[in-house]
């Protein structure tokens, strides 16, 4: 269930993922794509900055891992909501959400959803809070429906001021209701584009 790798390119090289890369069809042909931000140069020349547009499969993977097909899945906390078909739900970046996200928004969608995606979204907070955030993310759900939630420990830690225990987050979440698999990953430390914790949920 507890699946832990030394860093996002230990997981890539996977067969489960480099099988998933192989038949996986880019949305846009205009983008660099990596596996993981670990590849991404540590700094881009500016004029690389303005022509060329990056971005990693890691989080197309965690979708494809749901099994979508025709069922409808919302994307909690989406920022500019890359993943077509998804609703996207966001408190900011109106130009790319379908519906603005508010602790409301919870009451409203509580078990109407086939499938839910949590990307760096649910982490900006305590240690001692992220388990409520993810029983959220769950709530929504209906019977038997999956999600799949990604967050950043680098953010868990700014926001526990302190008393951050990286194993004791390992263990908390391994206890998580409704948990099918987590994998979590050591490096990168803060992974801010695709997460560096990864947990799959049913209800």
């Amino acid at each position: 269930m507890i699946e832990r790798y030394g860093s996002h390119l230990d997981y890539c090289a996977q067969p489960e993922y480099q099988r998933w890369r192989r038949q996986w069809e880019p949305p846009c042909t205009d983008t660099q794509w990596v596996d993981s931000e670990q590849e991404w140069p540590r700094e881009f020349p500016p004029r690389q900055q303005v022509q060329e547009r990056h971005g990693t499969r890691l989080a197309y993977h965690l979708v494809a891992t749901l099994g979508i097909g025709d069922r409808r899945c919302v994307d909690i906390g989406c920022g500019h909501n890359p993943h077509p078909g998804l609703w996207g739900v966001d408190p900011h970046n109106e130009r790319h959400r379908d519906e603005l996200w508010t602790p409301e928004w919870y009451v409203h969608n509580w078990g109407r959803w086939p499938h839910a995606f949590s990307c760096n979204a649910i982490h900006f907070c305590d240690q001692s809070v992220i388990a409520h955030n993810i029983a959220k993310v769950r709530g929504v759900l209906r019977p038997g429906g999956t999600a799949v939630i990604a967050i950043n420990r680098a953010r868990i830690e700014e926001w526990s001021h302190g008393r951050y225990d990286p194993e004791r987050l390992l263990t908390d979440l391994g206890r998580t209701p409704g948990m099918t698999r987590m994998v979590w990953s050591d490096e990168p430390r803060d992974a801010w584009m695709d997460g560096n914790v990864w947990i799959w949920l049913r209800q």
